[in-house]
């Protein structure tokens, strides 16, 4: 390896030999023959939240046609509490940490909402008149023409969510790190002023000794089974027709409320053990 030059505070020191790194095959713990690490489902869970929303209209609404709403995650986390001790296999073990997990959630509602809009020349306020009110083009005043538009907008919401039963399967808990620091003793001479015969007894403080371990978790994953959204939007400006149909009207902003539920599968890589085909 040829040697290059370090930028920044560290610089190493250049060597020109690769050395072996020695390796110990690890026996991992199963009393059956063949182990692979597959995703294991540790629960189903369904979530329901309560969004509220204003939305603004680029445009006047004269109705809405359709709404089509799908919901997006963009983070599903479950937090789970560490392990009290390397031993995870005991039985009351769920029952320690119940209490202390989290299903952390966040994402947002996509709403695509396709409305009719008048056409210009259509329509007017109350109050206010019409220039075209006679001409050709408008010959039957109970009648509007109507464009059809869309828009699109995101709703977002953020929960969390405790888990208080049993998991379907027990999940592997974190383990964790740990650092230990250790010192080695060292006399030395008090100098002027003490007794020669006396010296002082302590660490040296020039040296930094520590043992640490890191221990790297598999962390729960998601997946987004189903949904139900129960959705309802009220206008708060509406304007009536002065020439159109008896209730025909206008408006540009609406107060959205929705009932979101929604099922995930969570899931952790463990190692498993079958039998050989």
């Amino acid at each position: 390896m040829s040697s290059c030059e370090n930028q920044g505070p560290i610089h190493f020191n250049p060597t020109a030999s690769v050395e072996e790194c020695d390796n110990k095959q690890l026996q991992v713990h199963s009393r059956t023959v063949t182990r692979a690490s597959v995703p294991v489902l540790l629960g189903q869970f369904q979530i329901r939240t309560t969004l509220s929303a204003n939305i603004h209209f680029p445009d006047p609404v004269l109705e809405i046609k359709d709404a089509k709403k799908v919901i997006k995650l963009t983070q599903c986390a479950l937090l789970l509490s560490p392990a009290d001790t390397d031993d995870d296999d005991r039985d009351d073990d769920d029952d320690r940490h119940r209490h202390d997990d989290l299903l952390i959630i966040k994402g947002f509602v996509r709403k695509n909402i396709q409305y009719a809009t008048p056409m210009m020349g259509d329509h007017h306020h109350p109050g206010s008149h019409h220039p075209d009110s006679h001409h050709p083009d408008h010959p039957d005043h109970s009648c509007v023409r109507s464009d059809l538009r869309s828009l699109t907008c995101d709703v977002p919401f953020q929960c969390s969510s405790p888990i208080t039963k049993r998991f379907t399967n027990k999940p592997i808990r974190p383990v964790t790190n740990a650092r230990r620091e250790f010192d080695f003793f060292r006399s030395r001479d008090l100098g002027m002023g003490f007794p020669e015969k006396d010296h002082l007894l302590s660490n040296d403080l020039s040296q930094f000794h520590q043992l640490s371990t890191q221990h790297y978790n598999p962390f729960p994953f998601c997946e987004l089974v189903n949904s139900r959204i129960l959705e309802w939007d009220e206008s708060t400006n509406r304007e009536t027709f002065n020439h159109a149909n008896v209730g025909e009207g206008v408006f540009t902003n609406v107060v959205e409320k929705m009932r979101v539920q929604f099922t995930v599968n969570v899931f952790q890589n463990q190692i498993i053990s079958g039998f050989k085909s």
